[in-house]
């Protein structure tokens, strides 16, 4: 399943980059970034890591380090 996220290049985030879903403080699952524009990316849900479904209004949390 493909997502699409509204944090992009202009954030930092490039292909191959990973995400994390939640929703409130429940854990939904982790994208792998596949595409990335200025304000917005699409990732690919891996499936190894998804505990429920993901969807519109969900946060996405990454660990990128700029410098």
């Amino acid at each position: 399943m493909l997502v699409e996220i509204t944090i992009g290049s202009d954030d930092g985030l490039k292909p191959g980059h990973t995400a994390e879903i939640y929703r409130g403080d429940r854990y939904l699952g982790r994208i792998e970034i596949l595409k990335t524009d200025p304000d917005r990316a699409v990732g690919r849900v891996d499936n190894r890591y998804q505990q429920g479904p993901i969807q519109e209004g969900d946060r996405v949390a990454t660990r990128l380090k700029l410098s």
